[in-house]
């Protein structure tokens, strides 16, 4: 299933520093701005399973949500989420406690925001290093030139 959303413009025309790395994604960066839903969850009992020891041990396990904005030629967009979908995404669905992905374009056909889940900051952070550095240097050779204007991490929040 493929769902493709334009993103508005933000009213207040803010622009973000994309120098201002997140200590927790460190210099990795990677995917592009259409929907494109890659939910993909576990479905045999295994986050149940994970759930339920975390209870025991007194562990609190929380989704962890990767929002990356990145900016590129709008003539290259196109180029840059089909790269995005076949370095990225199979390596991501590979990963224990990847939750799935969605690319969002902007509407001005130079941004894309990319949403990563993942089952909690654990499952996040233990993607191997060396996998990281591979598939960045392989993006890179690829993908169409792009900056990173933006990384974040969410965690759902229990008010509501």
């Amino acid at each position: 299933m493929v769902e493709i959303h334009q993103c508005p413009e933000d009213p207040l025309g803010r622009r973000f520093d994309h120098t201002a790395g997140d200590p927790l994604l460190g210099t990795v960066a990677h995917r592009p701005q259409h929907h494109l839903d890659l939910a993909e969850t576990a479905g045999d009992g295994e986050e149940e399973e994970e759930e339920e020891e975390a209870a025991h041990t007194g562990r609190i396990c929380r989704m962890v949500v990767e929002w990356q904005r990145v900016r590129v030629r709008p003539e290259e967009r196109d180029r840059y989420v089909e790269k995005d979908a076949e370095i990225w995404t199979p390596a991501l669905r590979e990963q224990e406690g990847f939750l799935g992905k969605e690319v969002w374009l902007g509407e001005d056909g130079s941004e894309v925001v990319l949403l990563i889940r993942w089952r909690s900051r654990e499952a996040w952070e233990g993607m191997p290093e060396e996998l990281l550095k591979e598939l960045e240097e392989r993006f890179r050779r690829e993908a169409p030139e792009w900056e990173m204007v933006e990384c974040r991490a969410y965690e759902p929040c229990s008010a509501g």
